[in-house]
């Protein structure tokens, strides 16, 4: 697979050691790409400079994070990399980037080149310098000032035969007994005798030898390879001078004088060579950057971690070859920390004296030396980077070994901190100031570079600020610090979002419910809703109060909440006499012919008290301007009335010629009409029509030979819809909503024309969908949900017709069925956008109790205290929150306390909260009555990421709603979310909220955040 590299340039060059003897080496004109073939191969090209013009050993490595660690695989290389490189310029390295890293699609890599002049480099990783807490529990402070090298994996036995075969060569072991002995000091550094030694030295030819170890059998009863093994055995004495040989042998002094055993006289840390670890440098690179308890981080250890005995039961019963458990690894990229063997340290074993410290190098006697990071055969507490343990120096354990570290000549500036604007601000202002502050461990004064979605901005910044002209888009920032030999520290990358001032209204909560409720003595019936750039349209039959003809009415929302009437459409006194009488059944849809009318709309047109009954077209280019397309214009009109034999149609004035509420969808390329008729046998049936492609809406004479379901005659099935919906199971259905003698009913079937098993729950009516009051119903695709939309009589004794709009979701249960979700509820009532349409992604959440919560029956549907004679509550729109109100539905009557009655219960509580959104606007509106008890009776906002209460309002012990400013300026671009709680049942323990509005306006009018400190729990629990 072909992968393609975002590769960034390093702005400095890195040294892989310190050498003090010699002039560093210099790396120059990096330079890197990914060649374009898909071979995955990325050629570096750079200049290398050693004014000693030593050989030089090169080293590739890779960062996937922004260079914060540089542990991605990069062992794949050939070219100018490894030991002698000579330092001239044009080197070459070809890294097969496909190899290595297998399973990125895509990465964006920073790659460096190390070059090293020392005569035995090692594969060492740098610790920068920094601040951590030393110990288990509130251990000292301890500061580690400068960068150090620390060994990536344990000396092996292959490392130290080479080294010692060296020191017996030029006369500083010799070896007696089988033991290794220094010549200076006489100290015993190993004993080959040991067990767990895997070395021995050869008498005859005075050559040390790798060898397996005895004990090692029953854990690698088919053999292995000692030499990949880490060194074991070796006295504290031994490792010191190990590091002493190193030293000598890369021209650097050595650290440990054998006369005192002080490490550079008690000052590890300006030492140059080869050293151990100070505790305090062990525990740091071990923790390093986050006080984790293993190197790897907080996941508990199991054996793809490390090499330990989980309950006691060995993972192998011996060591590993080093470096072997990579999921292991340290931050920095150091393995076997945890596990394997333990490490020698400087410092001798003491109680941890408080802080704080700089460097500590524990004190300078002891009679036992320490060792840290657990073995292969002890268990997950004794592997903590926090153990400690010790013996005396000149003791020797067969599961400690060693690994070195150096102190760096220079270190990396620390990182950068206090970057403002903080990430992910919102800024307003077509200029920002960039801040941030900076610290080099050795006092060096830094340079800065700015880069912009990763691209430099501005180099060479000698200040810690800069003013930025914002780009036109979502930008990120960070900042490169370098000191003057170039060693570098990315800064955190920061984001911000640009955005021109807001104007208006942003994202608001009004609590309005979908009902539009029509005047008393005014039916309504059957009826249409489409939607067009944010507003909806309801097309529907009413019947005017004062009489008349039955007419198709207009209104229009833009929450479905909300209506306001617009003119009649299609008078009944400008059509023909086929339709003379009346209009009923609208559906409208986009045209689809070419070149014609933006809108089609198909209508039942009656002539004479309800007899006879056709279908109509109309046109609208707006939905607003409508006309018919009849004998004045298309002369289309009548579109079609059932031909079948089937039919009881005719054209006089008779009961049984019904053709009506036209359904017209497409299939397949045809056009099919399902409408209502009636059939020989005075049943009512549901029949389908098609018409050709070819010939667009031509129905008459299309009859299909049989109905689709024919149903008792006492009431016809009205509002028909057929529905094909493709469900995620795979299983495609149609699904037949139509009206009966219950409510709205629902069938479904595998084919159109119900297939091999026929319609589901037949002979019987369907399954009811909403609530019998329920008739005739539309279910309608508006942004990405079905919306089904009923009417019905909800007052009979004052002839009052309501219409309601749900969700209706066809996956909600298992059953086959389709579930209304009622969104009169307040967990589905939707928040409305900027823009001013419902937005689904803020909705409330009711918490408290489970039961009689104060919020279940909420919002509250009409001005229920102006219905009993007392001053109007103040509510905007339809509906509103009023916690000691339960009427949540207009039908009032129902009530046994009488139309506007409440409950004076206050006992009920609960809370209720928002969605989370994005604060842009500088003020927020908030309608607020109910009780006076500040900290019980309240609505809030809060913010997110910590939960901190920013401004509360409660009532005046009034149900009327007053209006409240909340100034939000200081808090564009947080995440904030609405409360609203009632946590009290005395008098008046209720609260009372209405239009929660996010608002842009000029001055400083409102209240200011308060930021007491209160969390949101704080307030709920007490």
């Amino acid at each position: 697979m072909s992968r393609v590299f975002g590769i960034l340039l390093c702005c400095c060059a890195l040294f892989l050691g310190n050498p003090v003897l010699a002039t560093e080496p210099e790396v120059s004109n990096l330079a890197f790409s990914q060649r374009p073939d898909g071979s995955g191969f990325v050629d570096i090209t750079f200049d290398l400079f050693d004014a000693d013009g030593d050989p030089l050993f090169i080293l590739l490595e890779v960062s996937g994070d922004g260079g914060l660690t540089w542990d991605l695989p990069c062992v794949t290389v050939s070219g100018d990399v490894g030991i002698g490189v000579e330092a001239t310029p044009g080197r070459h390295i070809v890294w097969s980037a496909k190899d290595d890293i297998v399973g990125f699609s895509s990465l964006d890599a920073i790659l460096r080149v190390l070059a090293s002049d020392e005569a035995l480099p090692r594969m060492m990783a740098r610790i920068p310098a920094g601040e951590f807490t030393m110990g288990i529990e509130s251990g000292p402070d301890v500061k580690i000032s400068h960068d150090f090298m620390l060994d990536r994996h344990e000396v092996t036995n292959n490392e130290f035969r080479e080294c010692v075969q060296w020191a017996y060569d030029s006369g500083r072991v010799f070896v007696q007994n089988n033991i290794i002995y220094d010549s200076a000091s006489r100290h015993v550094l190993l004993n080959l005798g040991h067990s767990a030694v895997e070395l021995y030295f050869n008498q005859a030819t005075s050559r040390f030898v790798v060898r397996r170890s005895l004990d090692a059998a029953a854990a690698y009863p088919q053999s292995y390879k000692p030499g990949d093994h880490p060194l074991k055995a070796l006295t504290w004495f031994g490792a010191a001078i190990y590091c002493n040989w190193l030293s000598i042998r890369s021209g650097l002094p050595v650290a440990y004088d054998t006369s005192d055993w002080q490490c550079n006289g008690g000052a590890p840390a300006s030492d140059v060579g080869y050293r151990l670890p100070t505790e305090a440098e062990w525990e740091y690179a071990a923790r390093y950057p986050d006080a984790r308890p293993y190197p790897w981080g907080w996941d508990s250890p199991d054996c793809s971690l490390a090499n330990f005995a989980p309950d006691e039961v060995p993972c192998v019963g011996w060591s590993t070859p080093v470096g072997d458990l990579e999921a292991g690894g340290s931050n920095r990229g150091a393995r076997d920390l945890a596990g394997n063997v333990a490490e020698w340290c400087n410092d001798w074993l003491s109680e941890l004296p408080p802080g704080p410290l700089t460097d500590p190098a524990g004190p300078p006697t002891g009679d036992r030396r320490l060792f840290r990071g657990g073995a292969w055969n002890e268990d997950a507490g004794e592997i903590l980077v926090v153990a400690r343990e010790g013996i005396a120096p000149a003791s020797a354990m067969g599961i400690v070994g060693l690994r070195m570290a150096r102190t760096c000549a220079n270190s990396f500036p620390l990182p950068l901190a206090d970057l403002q604007p903080a990430d992910n601000l919102v800024v307003f202002d077509a200029e920002v100031m960039l801040t941030w502050s900076a610290v080099d461990p050795d006092g060096d004064s830094l340079l800065y570079d700015l880069y912009i979605d990763d691209v430099p901005q501005a180099v060479g910044l000698t200040d810690t600020f800069h003013l930025l002209t914002c780009p036109d888009h979502d930008f990120s920032w960070r900042i490169l610090a370098y000191d003057p030999a170039g060693y570098a520290q990315w800064s955190p990358l920061q984001r911000l979002r640009p955005r021109v001032q807001p104007e208006g209204r942003g994202p608001s909560f009004n609590f309005d419910q979908p009902f539009f409720v029509g005047a008393e003595g005014e039916m309504l019936a059957d009826h249409c809703l489409v939607g067009e750039e944010g507003v909806y349209h309801c097309f529907h039959i009413y019947h005017h109060v004062e009489g008349g003809a039955e007419q198709l009415g207009h209104l229009v929302s833009t929450d479905l909440c909300n209506w306001t009437r617009q003119p009649d459409v299609l008078p009944v006194s400008a059509g023909e006499d086929w339709e003379n009488w009346g209009i009923w059944a609208p559906q409208v849809m986009l045209n689809p012919a070419p070149g014609g009318p933006r809108w089609v709309m198909f209508y039942t047109g009656i002539r004479e008290t309800g007899k006879p009954q056709q279908i109509g077209l109309a046109y609208s280019e707006d939905l607003f301007a409508w006309w018919r397309a009849d004998a004045a214009h298309e002369g289309i009109n009548p579109l079609y009335h059932p031909t079948a034999d089937w039919a009881e149609w005719d054209s006089e004035q008779s009961w049984q010629a019904h053709c009506r509420d036209p359904f017209v969808f497409q299939d397949e390329g045809n056009w099919h009409l399902l409408t209502t008729c009636e059939n020989i046998d005075d049943q009512g049936v549901l029949g389908i029509a098609t018409a050709p492609a070819d010939s667009l809406f031509r129905f008459l004479g299309n009859d299909r030979a049989e109905p689709l379901v024919a149903i008792a005659a006492e009431v016809l099935p009205e509002s028909p819809q057929l529905l094909k919906i493709e469900h995620p199971s795979g299983e495609t259905l149609w699904h037949l909503i139509y009206s009966g003698a219950a409510g709205t009913r629902h069938q479904s079937a595998a084919t159109m024309f119900g297939g091999d098993d026929g319609w589901s729950t037949l002979p019987n009516p369907g399954i009811a969908l909403g609530s019998p009051p329920y008739t005739a119903a539309e279910c309608t695709w508006l942004n990405d949900e079905w919306i089904l939309s009923q009417h019905g009589a909800f007052n009979n004794d004052q002839n009052t017709y309501i219409l309601t709009f749900n969700e209706l979701d066809f996956d909600a249960l298992d059953d086959g069925h389709p579930r209304v979700i009622d969104r009169a509820c307040l967990g589905q009532l939707r928040g409305i956008d900027a823009a001013g349409a419902p937005d689904p992604s803020l909705r409330w959440e009711i918490m408290g109790p489970g039961i009689d919560n104060a919020f279940d029956q909420q919002p509250t549907w009409g001005d229920n205290p102006a219905a009993r004679g007392e001053a109007p509550s103040g509510l905007r729109g339809n509906s509103y929150l009023a916690t000691w109100e339960r009427h949540w539905h207009p039908d009032l009557s129902g009530s046994a306390l009488g139309p506007g009655a409440h409950y004076s219960d206050f006992s009920r509580t609960g809370w209720i909260r928002s969605s989370s959104f994005e604060l842009l606007r500088n003020r927020i509106r908030v309608l607020v009555g109910g009780g006076n008890h500040p900290g019980h009776e309240f609505v809030a906002l809060v913010r997110e990421n910590d939960d901190l209460v920013l401004f509360t309002e409660t009532g005046t012990d009034s149900h009327t709603l007053t209006e409240r400013v909340w100034n939000t300026s200081a808090l564009r671009g947080e995440r904030v979310y609405f409360v609203v709680a009632d946590l009290i049942d005395e008098e008046w323990g209720c609260i009372a909220v209405d239009e929660i509005e996010t608002w842009e306006e000029d001055g400083d009018e409102g209240a200011s955040p308060d930021f007491n400190g209160l969390e949101l729990w704080q307030i709920i629990e007490r």
